[in-house]
């Protein structure tokens, strides 16, 4: 796989400093000169340069793209992975990032199981500890067990988050909150450990839809005459 400068329609800025890896054999541009994404999971390479400490730092790292995401999809996602990548290298000048042992989990796993319990115990440096807990609490009763949370993270995709998680949770009716705070936690947790999702093409239900008060102005003021004696008391 060779690194190909991203190009996207005139004078659209947003993939510079991006590449995306291709075979020899495959297509690199369309005929208006725009890249043009393979047929299959692919990844894009992001190289970032900055000064630090007065001298020229650079960094660069890949990520997974999901089969079937447009190029222009790819680069939205990953525009704040690089916003990340360059404020990393400003304050430290490298992207390395130190192993972290924790308990006795192998971080060098990709089982998703253990992905969170290193992202977790990272958690609890800055977030509150009731925080912490729900996440916990929701992994663990909808996650842990189930096939997903027992697969390698780069095996997972839409169609095993829809089947495995949220269906399985509508079919224990469960409220629409409750189902995205489970999106809430897995697509930073994916992002983290660069599994790139397109969480547009999994269905979540929608919110519940919100009171509507019909009562004129002059019923709205009568009742609150009423009242206003008891709660004034």
């Amino acid at each position: 796989m060779k690194p190909y400068k991203i190009r996207l329609s005139s004078g659209d800025l947003r993939a510079q400093g991006m590449y995306i890896l291709l075979g020899d054999g495959e297509e690199k541009y369309t005929k208006l000169g725009i890249t043009s994404p393979p047929n299959r999971i692919y990844k894009i390479e992001i190289a970032v340069e900055v000064i630090f400490n007065g001298r020229r730092c650079r960094g660069k790292r890949s990520f997974n793209i999901p089969k079937g995401t447009s190029i222009i999809k790819a680069v939205e996602s990953l525009i704040i992975k690089k916003a990340e990548m360059i404020k990393t290298l400003k304050d430290r000048g490298s992207l390395k990032i130190e192993k972290i042992l924790i308990d006795k989990t192998d971080s060098n796993s990709r089982i998703l199981n253990d992905l969170f319990d290193i992202w977790i115990a990272k958690k609890k440096i800055n977030k509150k500890p009731n925080t912490v807990r729900v996440y916990s609490v929701y992994y663990n009763a909808h996650i842990r067990d189930s096939i997903i949370g027992k697969k390698n993270i780069d095996d997972i995709n839409e169609a095993d988050i829809q089947l495995e998680v949220i269906n399985k949770m509508l079919n224990l009716s469960l409220g629409g909150n409750t189902i995205k705070g489970i999106k809430r936690i897995l697509k930073p947790l994916f992002e983290e450990n660069d599994k790139i999702l397109n969480w547009k093409k999994i269905e979540l239900p929608l919110p519940p839809k919100p009171r509507k008060y019909y009562r004129s102005k002059e019923d709205t003021v009568k009742i609150v005459k009423v009242l206003q004696p008891i709660y004034s008391d």
